[in-house]
């Protein structure tokens, strides 16, 4: 997982086949965030292998490779499986919405998007990966210094049974 600090202004790839669409989403974020557009699903692909997004926005509905096709190669590289999808698509119905969030996304946005609560979605998403991303460098440090202590402890358990074995033959157990 890729950390996002207060230093480092987020990238989202923005992945759309209607380009006046991206544009108007890049257009969105731009003072928040930095964006890359995609308008194609072969073309996302290769353009998250070179910049290697915080967050990806992903509509469904594409000529040559669909959405649900481009997450599932992202969830499948272990490169890219931990960067967050969020759909963002004209199908409004249950279905659609269910396989986009069985499929690994954190959220769903129809279209026509609202300003506001595209911006509020796409920071509360990168917010939530900075704390887990925190969370997860807690567990390894916590990890690493458990580690440590079993093998130290190890060391003092050896070492005391060196002092008190006791090479008296006559002795019993």
């Amino acid at each position: 997982m890729k950390d996002i600090s207060i230093e480092h202004r987020p990238l989202v790839a923005i992945i759309d086949d209607d380009s006046t669409q991206a544009r108007l989403i890049s257009m969105i974020l731009e003072t928040d965030f930095d964006t890359c557009i995609a308008n194609s699903g072969q073309d996302a692909i290769e353009m998250v292998k070179a910049r290697c997004p915080d967050l990806v926005l992903l509509d469904i509905v594409m000529p040559d490779v669909d959405g649900y096709e481009v997450n599932t190669w992202l969830k499948k590289n272990p490169y890219t499986f931990d960067i967050p999808v969020i759909f963002i698509t004209n199908l409004n119905d249950a279905d659609n919405e269910t396989a986009a969030l069985d499929s690994g996304a954190v959220d769903f946005v129809t279209k026509p998007v609202n300003p506001n609560v595209l911006k509020a979605r796409v920071t509360r998403v990168l917010d939530l990966t900075t704390y887990m991303n925190f969370l997860m460098r807690l567990v390894e440090q916590k990890d690493v210094k458990i580690d440590l202590l079993k093998k130290q402890a190890s060391e003092l358990l050896e070492k005391s049974h060196l002092g008190t074995r006791d090479d008296n033959p006559q002795t019993s157990c």
